[in-house]
């Protein structure tokens, strides 16, 4: 809990547990999978529904396969809404509240603080955010896949530097290839390179490495 003058007080530990509560939203549906009598044509719906998902959907209009249908996105997806609600603004404070303390218990042991920002796929892959547009029926004008970045920035203020991976990791998408596994949201061994790449990068510039690690 942030307190009037920013402070922090550790609350709610250990962490009660209750049961759902009553009219609780059901489990979201399942990603659509792609119908077809040939591993062929399931292989093609499934690869256009992840690279062109809206020429996937015009497709599934002709009956070849079930089309992404929009489904609610979850509360944690409100931290990319344009104008978050009440919730979503009231944790950023206690996050920027969190890293402020944190930033000076480094300097404290006489250490540094660095934030190393690791975007969603989506937030690197346009094809990805083309299909999360889809998925939760998102109006651009209404969602910004760039928000929680700008209000890590915010949160961070000069208390600390930030490196953001995001710009590196698109400039590693390829036509073939990208950083990110096709099926999952986790890097692949490219992503891994690129974000370490980085890192070593701007620990140089910021002279934060010792004379042992100098090339």
């Amino acid at each position: 809990m942030v307190g009037s003058n920013g402070s922090l007080t550790l609350t709610g530990v250990p962490v009660p547990s209750s049961p759902a509560p009553a009219g609780a939203d059901p489990p979201s549906e399942p990603e659509p999978e792609p119908q077809g009598s040939s591993a062929l044509l399931s292989f093609t719906a499934n690869r256009l529904r992840i690279g062109v998902p809206r020429a996937y959907n015009r497709l599934a209009a002709l009956g070849l396969w079930k089309p992404v249908r929009p489904v609610p996105p979850h509360d944690e997806f409100l931290v990319y809404r344009r104008h978050p609600p009440p919730k979503i603004r009231a944790a950023w404070a206690t996050t920027a509240a969190i890293l402020r303390q944190l930033a000076r218990e480094v300097r404290d042991h006489g250490a540094r603080l660095v934030v190393v920002y690791v975007p969603s796929r989506m937030e690197v892959c346009d094809r990805d955010w083309e299909l999360t547009q889809l998925k939760f029926g998102i109006d651009p004008q209404r969602w910004d896949r760039r928000a929680v970045i700008a209000s890590l920035r915010d949160a961070l203020g000069d208390d600390a530097p930030m490196l953001d991976l995001t710009p590196a990791l698109r400039r590693a998408e390829g036509l073939f290839q990208g950083p990110y596994y096709v099926d999952d949201g986790h890097w692949n061994p490219r992503g891994h390179r690129v974000a370490a790449a980085e890192l070593e990068s701007f620990l140089r510039r910021e002279g934060w490495l010792p004379p042992c690690a100098s090339r």
